[in-house]
C-alpha cells in the first residue's frame, strides 16, 4: 500500500497553474474559432464583392456602348435634307434616316420631350407628341395615330390605358408601333433604327 504524502503548498501552486493554463488554452481555442469564423465571413464577403464588381464592369461596358449609340444618334448629321430630297419615301432613299416619316411619341418624360424631338428630326422624321392623357386629352390620341406613320410608346412612362389605346388603334389602322421598354434616349435610338 502506498503511503500518502502530505500535500505540499508547491503542489497546490502547480495545480492552480495547470488549471490556469488549461483555462487560457480554452480561451485561446475560442478566440481561434471566432477568428476562423471572421475569416470565413470575410472570404465570402470578398467573393460577393468580386461578383458585384464583375457585374458592375459588365453594366459599365453596356452603358458605354449605349452612350456611343446615343452620341451617334444625337450628333450625326442626317446626310440629306428630306424635304427637298427627290428620293424621299422611295426605295432609293439614302437612309438611314426616316425620310420625313411622321413619328408619334406617346408618353415619355416631360423633361426629355425636346430631346425626343431633336433625335427624330435629326433622323429626318417629323415629331409629334401625346403625353398619354396627362395634359392632352386622350380623345385626341386616335386622330394623332391616324396622322402618324409610326407610333412609339415607352411602357415605363405612360399609363396602361394609353398603351392599350395605342395598340388597339395601331392594329385597327395597320400602323407600325413600338412598345419600348424605357423612356430613355437609348430606347428611342434603337426604335428609330427599326423604323428606318
Amino acid at each position: 500500500m502506498r503511503e500518502h504524502r502530505p500535500i505540499k503548498e508547491s503542489d497546490n501552486n502547480c495545480r492552480q497553474q495547470v488549471e490556469q493554463l488549461n483555462q487560457e488554452l480554452i480561451n485561446l481555442r475560442n478566440q481561434l474559432s471566432e477568428a476562423e469564423e471572421i475569416i470565413d465571413y470575410a472570404d465570402q464577403l470578398n467573393r460577393d464583392l468580386e461578383r458585384q464588381c464583375t457585374d458592375l464592369q459588365n453594366k459599365n461596358a453596356s452603358q458605354k456602348t449605349e452612350i456611343k449609340r446615343l452620341q451617334q444618334a444625337l450628333f450625326a448629321s442626317a446626310g440629306s435634307d428630306c424635304d427637298t430630297c427627290e428620293d424621299k419615301n422611295t426605295q432609293n432613299c439614302p437612309g438611314p434616316d426616316l425620310c420625313g416619316k411622321k413619328i408619334l411619341y406617346v408618353g415619355g418624360m416631360h423633361k426629355l420631350v425636346q430631346h425626343y424631338r431633336k433625335m427624330i428630326e435629326q433622323a429626318g422624321g417629323s415629331f409629334m407628341h401625346h403625353d398619354g392623357g396627362k395634359e392632352i386629352a386622350k380623345s385626341r390620341l386616335p386622330n394623332m395615330i391616324g396622322k402618324a406613320d409610326a407610333v412609339l410608346c415607352p411602357v415605363d412612362c405612360v399609363s396602361h390605358d394609353a398603351c392599350l389605346s395605342v395598340k388597339r388603334h395601331c392594329k385597327q389602322s395597320n400602323k407600325p408601333y413600338f412598345m419600348m421598354r424605357g423612356s430613355g434616349l437609348s430606347s428611342l435610338a434603337k426604335s428609330l433604327e427599326k423604323i428606318s
